[in-house]
């Protein structure tokens, strides 16, 4: 792995690795005086705090994420 990654990579699971890329965005988004909407209505969208089963606020998220993820694992290393 290239030097600029730091120490070893870890294996997240998707739930987790979905949380940190809100989490990422977010302190972005912060860093940027909280400046662009239409990322603060990503955020909420990416949000898991809105119902019981801690689906993202919007359900339709999880099914991109899940996409996203399995079009990124699919392709060779």
């Amino acid at each position: 792995m290239a030097d600029w990654i730091g120490s070893p990579p870890r294996q997240l699971d998707e739930l987790t690795a979905f949380d940190a890329m809100r989490a990422f965005l977010e302190a972005y988004w912060e860093r940027g005086g909280k400046r662009s909407e239409d990322l603060a209505i990503l955020l909420s969208s990416l949000g898991r705090d809105v119902w019981a089963n801690e689906m993202p606020g919007d359900p339709a998220m999880w099914s991109d994420w899940r996409e996203a993820v399995d079009s990124v694992a699919s392709k060779p290393k």
